[in-house]
């Protein structure tokens, strides 16, 4: 019978809701190419991921890097831009959070030459992961590594006609690279 009426109770009452977890991360690192003779640029940005109960969310990102020098991912004297939406799946042990990320957004190349700038941008897109670990309840560390590619809808030698369907072939343009960075995680 007591068994009974706990079993009931246990049925009857409300599930603890999920709880959201936001988490701002203002970050430095380094992008970098996958060429041996690629110069690693510095990068500062933040983001601001929402996440139920550390497992699936979204975030925003923002990150730029400094100018270029020297043969590096991007062209001599030239910084990159980007914001980017990104899905997140955390997979929460604990304190420490590995996760995956990945999503589109503006990436905006900008090359100064002689006192002038000339820019170019357009969609992007970002897959990486990284770790989170948070070392009170609030305040973590997150390292983070991210890949960077920009993609455009034409060629700027030809433009490609649409297909059959009305869609033109997305054509990955000049802008690639790999962000690696470490960012101080506040939990709200």
């Amino acid at each position: 019978m007591v068994i009974a009426m706990a079993m009931a109770a246990v049925c009857a009452a409300d599930p603890a809701p999920a709880r959201a977890d936001t988490v701002f991360t203002p970050f430095v690192g380094q992008s970098f190419a996958t060429r041996d003779d690629a110069v690693k640029v510095t990068t500062i940005g933040a983001s601001m991921a929402s996440t139920l109960g550390g497992g699936f969310g979204f975030e925003l990102d923002f990150g730029r890097t400094s100018e270029a020098q020297g043969s590096a991912a991007f062209a001599d004297n030239s910084r990159v831009t980007m914001l980017m939406g990104n899905a997140v799946l955390g997979f929460p042990f604990g304190r420490f959070r590995p996760y995956l990320v990945g999503g589109l957004g503006w990436l905006r190349k900008e090359v100064l030459s002689d006192g002038a700038a000339a820019h170019s941008g357009g969609l992007g897109l970002d897959l990486g992961g990284g770790i989170l670990g948070f070392l009170s309840g609030s305040v973590g560390i997150r390292v983070d590594l991210r890949y960077v590619r920009s993609v455009t809808e034409e060629d700027l030698d030809t433009i490609r006609a649409p297909d059959s369907f009305g869609f033109t072939d997305f054509l990955i343009e000049d802008i690639s690279f790999w962000r690696a960075s470490t960012g101080l995680a506040i939990r709200f």
